[in-house]
């Protein structure tokens, strides 16, 4: 199960939906729910540059998130990692 994208989160938190967040990451309104949706639902990466808008964005507002928010590491649970012995 994937966890709850920091998209959502943001917009939950600021109660706006997703047109609204798409359009103030610069995104053309007629694009930008689809887009948001996208991100939101892991069918599309978020390009870097966006990722560095939102960010911003989000400073403004007084909540702080770092490009390990916007593209968390998913653990497999196998990252238990012999190295060979010398």
């Amino acid at each position: 199960m994937k966890s709850l994208h920091i998209f959502k989160a943001y917009r939950d938190l600021g109660g706006i939906s997703q047109v609204d967040l798409g359009v103030e990451l610069g995104i053309r309104p007629p694009l930008a729910q689809a887009r948001i949706s996208h991100y939101e639902s892991y069918r599309r990466v978020v390009p870097v540059w966006l990722a560095y808008k939102f960010i911003d964005l989000a400073a403004g507002s007084g909540c702080v998130f770092s490009l390990e928010d916007v593209y968390p590491r998913h653990r497999s649970g196998n990252e238990n990692i012999s190295l060979p012995a010398n």
